[in-house]
Parts: structure tokens; sequence; C-alpha cells
């Protein structure tokens, strides 16, 4: 039979081997919390990091749809009555820091954008063509609009009158025509001339119903003026 002193000495041992146990347990549960808690950051991190990717990937977007839309491409001397339309007034509040609300106004904006431009090209099979132009055709162009009549001018150096065509079919203005250069160089004594040509097309959409018949054209020093009335 165990003495009292030996039966002390286990009840002794069996109580340090269970505080031995509850601390290595209470070590591994610390462990996993800190653990739990850096892949939570991590996630938070890649999370925000994709959400910036997202915004820099749709202003990215925006800019190159907002350059090709010709009716987004108006003179920078602008007159009282000229239309210019401000599609983006601003992506930003000041009056919010909350970056997914921001977020959240960004894509109603873009979401009116494209449905603007998709009404405009409703209807018309050519006019995705509008997106793709450049050249003389991307130069000072103006659409006036007055009480009863639009005005649309655009620069076009070298154009040849003889084969220029306008027309009108609905609210959608049509021009084309051939562009004529002749460039010229000199090598020591001799010169040396080259003509090239290109034809060129021009699509967009009038803020408005016109009278096609009513359209009248005028070409002044290169530059190129239509005007059609109001319906």
């Amino acid at each position: 039979m165990k003495t009292d002193d030996s039966k002390k000495d286990d009840q002794l041992d069996s109580l340090k081997k269970q505080m031995a146990d509850q601390e290595l347990i209470q070590m591994n549960r610390s462990y996993l919390e800190s653990l739990g808690a850096q892949r939570k950051n991590k996630t938070i991190r890649w999370l925000w990091a994709l959400i910036a990717c997202l915004v820099l990937m749709i202003g990215v977007q925006s800019y190159f749809l907002f350059n090709k839309n010709p009716d987004n491409q108006f003179s920078h001397n602008q007159e009282p009555g000229l239309i210019n339309p401000n599609l983006f007034p601003k992506l930003y509040s000041q009056d919010s820091l909350d970056p997914f609300s921001q977020f959240q106004q960004m894509q109603k904006r873009m979401d009116r954008f494209f449905d603007q431009n998709l009404n405009q090209l409703k209807g018309d099979p050519f006019s995705m063509r509008s997106f793709s132009f450049g050249g003389p055709f991307s130069q000072n162009f103006d659409l006036t609009e007055e009480n009863d009549r639009y005005i649309v001018s655009l620069d076009l150096p070298g154009l040849d009158k003889t084969k220029l065509d306008v027309t009108i079919e609905e609210q959608t203005l049509k021009i084309s025509g051939t562009i004529e250069e002749l460039n010229e160089t000199k090598e020591e004594d001799k010169f040396f001339k080259s003509q090239s040509s290109s034809h060129i097309e021009r699509y967009m959409t009038l803020p408005g119903p016109v009278k096609p018949e009513s359209l009248q054209i005028d070409v002044k020093n290169d530059k190129l003026i239509v005007e059609v009335q109001k319906k």
C-alpha cells in the first residue's frame, strides 16, 4: 500500500500534468486566433486591391470610349449655344469618404454613359464606324444649336469638293469625302512629289429630329458647314 507521502506526490504530479495540458491548450488557441486574424487581414488587403484594379480598369475604359465617341469631340474654343454635354461631372464626392458608395456612383454614371451611346447607335447599322475615325475628321468639330436649326462645322484641309457627300437619315448625319494630300521633298538638286488620297466617312447623331429636305451644305476655306432645320 502507498503511504500518505506517495499519494501526495501522485496527486501533485497529476495536478502539474493538468496545468501543463491547459497551458498547451491555451497556447494552441492563441496561435489559431492569431493565424485567423492574419488571414482575415490578408483577405481584406486583397479585396481592396481588387476594388482598386476594377476602378482603374473602368476609368481607363471610360476614357477611351469617351474619346472615341464623335458626339463628344468638340472644339476647345466653344461659344455660348454650343452643345457640350458633361457626361462625367465628378467621379468622386468630397462629402463622402466611403469607397463603396463612390464605386457605386461611378458604376451608375458608366451605365448611363453606355445607355446613351447605345440609344444613339440604335437603328443605324453603320453608326458603329463613328467610333473609328481619325485624320482631318478629328479636328475642330463644332455642333451649334439655334432655335430652328442645327449647324455643324468641320475643318477638312485638302477636301475634294467634287467628291463630297452629305446625307441625313432620321437623326443621323453622314459626311463622306476624299482627302487629297500632296507631299514634296527635296534631296540635293532634286525634287520629289507624291500625291495620296484617302476616303473618309463620319457619322453622328443629332440631338433632335430634323427635316432632311432642308439640308444645306457650304464649303469655305477647307471648312465644311452643314445646316439643317429642326422638325
